[in-house]
């Protein structure tokens, strides 16, 4: 009987964490995942990362996330360590950014004779960090 409870109570906390557990939940999450727009996918698979998917649900969860992002050509596999050291390296996608970093605090984007140029910029605690792309690829950033 204990067994049973402490099963139960282990499947509602994974449940209420929205990790999927079984086939229907696993269906609900890819729902949500295809779902989510660009900045909730980004950030929630930076999330994903940097909780390292300690249970079977959980990395169900960042595959999940990660196979989406991979998909619509947003996310390298070699971006993976960096962000969930909350790094940058150049070649990022702007979605890696978002995931390593979170959302900027402000963009400025012109055309230039490389392409599309983006600038966005962060402000973390006493410091801020400036990031430059070139076409939605990191070519530098400045701290």
């Amino acid at each position: 009987m204990r067994m049973l409870v402490a099963a139960l109570m282990i499947l509602t906390a994974t449940v209420q964490a929205g990790e999927p557990v079984g086939a229907r939940e696993r269906a609900a999450a890819r729902a949500r995942v295809e779902a989510m727009d660009w900045w909730q996918l980004c950030a929630e698979t930076g999330k994903a990362l940097r909780r390292g998917g300690a249970t079977n649900s959980g990395r169900a969860w960042r595959e999940l996330l990660l196979d989406r992002a991979a998909k619509a050509g947003q996310f390298q596999k070699i971006d993976v360590r960096p962000v969930r050291r909350g790094r940058l390296r150049v070649g990022m996608s702007e979605c890696a950014v978002v995931a390593a970093l979170g959302k900027p605090n402000r963009m400025n984007q012109t055309e230039g004779v490389e392409g599309r140029n983006d600038i966005w910029g962060y402000d973390r605690r006493s410091i801020s960090i400036y990031v430059y792309f070139i076409d939605g690829a990191v070519t530098s950033w400045q701290e």
